[in-house]
């Protein structure tokens, strides 16, 4: 970070103080410093037409999307996601951007086709993201559940998920888990849903403010109110 910080100063050149941007905004919004990441995109977004570099650019612009999306603003996240999907991006990028457009419309509660969907997996899956592709497949499970189709967002993610766990990305791992325990839940499979949202807190206990993590222990709260567990 602190390296991070001596780059995005007004006297480095317009592309380092660019991509330096976009790499810091992400690591404060990631660590729940939203102020900071917005108000330094606001700096270094105008940047962009300086940067020669179309892969350099799109970083830049991804990482945009990735902060505004998790604040909430998801429309400017999904504008930024479109501008590099219009811009003949690389393999990653157009599975990075895809991911990123789906989970807007998830935000923004937009309809989806199922071709959307796929296309959001092909893409990372085309990528070698394994990482990736567990989050393209995450967006795609919220949507079957959204639609009805509980019993098959729950098949999607039991089939993909030793997958994920062989990545080791534990935000990744526990959002897969805590899904399938709300899902599982919902169809009144609650020994199941108990050892999933189990399972997410055993993954990421320690990011205290991960979404993943609230909805493990909604769901285990929901399950013990229906035991009786008021204790619990």
């Amino acid at each position: 970070v602190a390296s991070l910080e001596r780059l995005t100063t007004p006297e480095t050149p317009a592309a380092i103080r660019y991509e330096a941007g976009g790499l810091l905004a992400n690591i404060y919004a990631i660590t729940r410093k939203f102020e900071a990441s917005l108000r330094l995109l606001e700096q270094v977004m105008p940047l962009q037409e300086e940067v020669l570099d179309r892969s350099v650019r799109h970083n830049g612009l991804q990482g945009a999307g990735i902060v505004y999306n998790q604040v909430g603003e998801h429309e400017i996240g999904m504008r930024y996601a479109e501008q590099v999907l219009s811009d003949s991006p690389d393999a990653r990028s157009s599975c990075i951007s895809s991911n990123l457009v789906l989970e807007s419309k998830l935000g923004l509660e937009l309809p989806i086709a199922r071709e959307e969907t796929e296309r959001s997996i092909d893409n990372c899956d085309r990528a070698d993201e394994p990482i990736l592709a567990g989050f393209s497949r995450a967006y795609t499970a919220v949507w079957l559940h959204r639609n009805g189709r509980t019993a098959e967002a729950i098949s999607l993610l039991t089939t993909h998920l030793p997958r994920v766990e062989a990545a080791g990305y534990p935000i990744l791992i526990g959002q897969f888990h805590s899904a399938l325990a709300e899902y599982q839940m919902a169809l009144g499979h609650h020994a199941a849903a108990t050892r999933h949202a189990r399972a997410t807190v055993d993954a990421i206990a320690t990011l205290k403010s991960a979404l993943p993590l609230a909805v493990a222990y909604r769901t285990l709260y929901e399950l013990a109110l229906r035991e009786g567990s008021t204790a619990a």
